[in-house]
């Protein structure tokens, strides 16, 4: 099969697997690819009520999935945080800002980092002036994100946009 052909078959396979995913619920069938990669259904880790941006995601351990993201408005979660220790299977997601006192504004434009069992965190807190010219802040966990540490701030200067 010349590369042409192939391209061509891969297009229609993609076209007919379109077509058929706007006609069907996605919940019906996992998508086999021809190099055996099984892509599952859609998993909404974010609340339906808030608008998800941004969604970072790391790998850690052998399997360790996590996921972090930014919400819009309040009261949604200020630094959401969802991981999955089994395949296809999240854990609820948490907020990682729990100091309302201090932190009780939103974090925006989230980064995650992974080395095996470390896990980092870096964020832009919005405070007053929402959304640039804040302090860079990081949280980290030493335990594929188990349990995390206060926010630490990383950046006594302020900056624009992380991204």
């Amino acid at each position: 099969m010349t590369m042409i052909e192939s391209l061509t078959r891969g297009f229609l396979r993609l076209l007919i697997l379109t077509f058929c995913g706007i006609s069907l619920p996605i919940t019906i069938f996992p998508q086999d690819t021809s190099c055996g990669i099984i892509w599952y259904p859609a998993i909404q880790l974010s609340d339906s009520t808030h608008g998800g941006f941004q969604p970072r995601i790391a790998l850690s351990g052998e399997d360790t999935v996590h996921v972090t993201w930014w919400e819009d408005v309040p009261p949604g979660t200020r630094l959401p945080y969802a991981r999955s220790v089994m395949k296809n299977v999240f854990e609820p997601v948490r907020d990682l800002i729990t100091d309302t006192i201090t932190f009780q504004y939103h974090a925006h434009t989230p980064f995650i980092l992974a080395d095996y069992n470390m896990l980092r965190v870096v964020f832009a807190y919005t405070g007053t002036t929402w959304p640039y010219d804040t302090p860079l802040r990081m949280i980290s966990s030493s335990d594929f994100g188990g349990t995390w540490s206060s926010v630490q701030s990383i950046s006594p200067q302020i900056a624009g946009s992380i991204g």
